[in-house]
């Protein structure tokens, strides 16, 4: 094989199409111009690429050609050329996925049963922040570190899987309070005034009868003992008694309307270096709350990209007075009175209620006036004393 047929396989080739006419003339030409090129059946030449650019300019120019196709390496550059956009974004998304290898972009917690919220701000606290390379991440130390300043881990391991870092947790079993009755001894005292109807003790020595009057505070069931020992005094004691639970609700009421919500700052955090975008305070209402909205970027997979965004928002509002109509008025005083009287009452079995409201310019008094017999015991444990 000739040597010019191995460069045109190498280096590539056009094929180019001439009319019939223009074949002796071309031929001439090249011969002129000393250029070789090869002449196929049909008015085809082929032309190395290394000579494409003498022979459009001194065999093909004044003929009218036709490129038919491209062959070897200018074909493979060609069609670069036409995808560079993809080829260079292919090329710079391989770069970046090697760079970041080599960075915390997730951070996974397992074996918890409660939100990952704190967990995550102590590993935030030890040295384990997203963005942060890895090479920098000393695991266990960071291990070490919150084991001592959590109250809620008692095992924890952190393991790196590319560039995301499992971290697996076992939770300390929670402690239950011990309750007041069990930290201390005591008596049972009445609760309100009026006449005992049932008493059923079940630790402790009872001072009072069924039927007897009662006040309160009286002593219904002691904790000590006749032997001058002491325990937790427990007993089921229901007193019948006569009760008033009183409400007033103004006429005047507010209501609080929000302006709607303003864009005060704008951030963006790449890796561990943050980038002011829009910071706008200017002069707030004092009624303006703020609010932070924080997101990270996740490519699909669930992975967390190492750019997040951080806005915050100034919610505003004002406070309007208005006064209530006497059926509206009457309502609100209806509604409060019952929640009240539910709260005081609880389970007690009731006699007879009457409810009385009485409107007046400032606003609405309801009163509910009741007989009902109630539980009328509560605990007072001793103070600080011993019994023993």
């Amino acid at each position: 094989m000739k040597i010019t047929a191995i460069i045109e396989r190498l280096i590539g080739y056009r094929t180019v199409q001439i009319g019939e006419t223009d074949i002796l003339p071309v031929i001439s030409r090249a011969q002129k111009e000393k250029i070789s090129v090869t002449f196929l059946p049909d008015g085809i030449i082929r032309v190395p690429m290394f000579l494409w650019k003498r022979v459009k300019e001194k065999v093909l120019n004044g003929f009218t050609y036709q490129v038919k196709s491209v062959r070897g390496i200018a074909k493979a550059a060609e069609k670069v050329k036409a995808h560079l956009g993809l080829t260079v974004g292919c090329a710079l998304f391989v770069l970046l996925l090697t760079v970041m290898h080599g960075y915390v972009l997730d951070v996974r917690v397992t074996g918890l049963e409660s939100e990952n919220g704190q967990i995550l701000t102590d590993l935030e606290s030890a040295g384990l922040t997203l963005g942060s390379p890895w090479r920098k991440v000393d695991t266990e130390q960071i291990e070490n570190t919150v084991l001592m300043t959590s109250d809620t881990v008692s095992w924890l391991n952190i393991e790196r899987v590319g560039s995301v870092a499992y971290v697996t947790v076992k939770e300390k079993e929670p402690v239950e309070p011990q309750s007041e009755k069990e930290l201390k001894k005591g008596n049972i005292v009445s609760k309100c005034e009026g006449i005992v109807e049932e008493i059923t003790v079940k630790e402790g020595l009872p001072t009072v009868k069924v039927g007897q009057t009662v006040k309160t505070g009286d002593l219904l069931v002691s904790g000590i003992l006749s032997d001058g020992s002491s325990v937790i005094a427990q007993a089921n004691v229901r007193i019948r008694t006569v009760g008033e639970t009183r409400v007033e609700v103004p006429r005047t009421a507010e209501t609080v309307v929000t302006n709607g919500k303003k864009m005060i700052s704008f951030r963006l955090k790449i890796l561990n270096f943050f980038v002011n975008l829009n910071k706008r305070y200017g002069n707030l209402p004092t009624e303006c709350a703020i609010i932070e909205d924080n997101k990270s970027l996740t490519f699909r997979n669930g992975v967390r990209f190492p750019i997040s965004v951080f806005r915050k928002y100034a919610v505003c509002s004002e406070t309007q007075s208005f006064d209530l109509a006497d059926d509206a008025l009457v309502e609100s005083a209806r509604t409060a009175l019952h929640e009240k009287f539910l709260s005081e009452i609880g389970d007690a079995d009731l006699n007879s209620v009457s409810v009385d409201f009485s409107l007046s310019e400032d606003g609405c008094v309801g009163t509910i006036r009741y007989e009902a017999v109630v539980k009328g015991g509560t605990f007072v444990p001793f103070s600080g004393e011993t019994h023993e």
